[in-house]
């Protein structure tokens, strides 16, 4: 079993390819470390993140990334048990959706329109597995 967490922040700032890589790189080193693996988009100031792992692991990352100050208002929408693991082979995979419209990502809502409607209680099992093989395609596509 493996415990996920899937979370939505908004950027403190706006972002650069420049600060993207530098927390994609801290990210990656961190996970490995950890036996930690996940997924992470951003768009327009809107980060969507999975992280899985240990339930002890996942927590404790989650706590420090609630202090982080590169964001703010991170909110999470599912945690839980599963029975594997939806990204195994990224210890952080990640896109940057910046210059794609909502149109462009084939099922997938503008974040900013989707967590305003979103709660976390309105996330079923099913609805997060969807959102997950979304995170996948969007990120396959690249």
């Amino acid at each position: 079993m493996t415990y996920q967490l899937f979370y939505v922040s908004t950027a403190a700032h706006r972002m650069s390819e420049s600060d993207l890589a530098e927390l994609l790189q801290e990210a990656r080193n961190f996970n490995a470390d950890h036996g930690l693996t996940g997924m992470l988009l951003y768009l327009d100031g809107v980060f969507v993140q999975v992280l899985e792992g240990s339930q002890e692991a996942v927590r404790s990352l989650y706590k420090k990334i609630e202090r982080d100050p590169r964001h703010y208002g991170p909110e999470v929408y599912y945690e839980g048990e599963a029975s594997a693991r939806e990204f195994p082979e990224w210890t952080m995979g990640f896109r940057s959706l910046s210059g794609l419209t909502p149109a462009e990502l084939p099922g997938f809502a503008s974040l900013s329109a989707w967590r305003a409607a979103a709660s976390p209680e309105s996330l079923s099992p099913g609805s997060l597995r969807k959102m997950l093989i979304t995170l996948v395609e969007v990120n396959r596509e690249s």
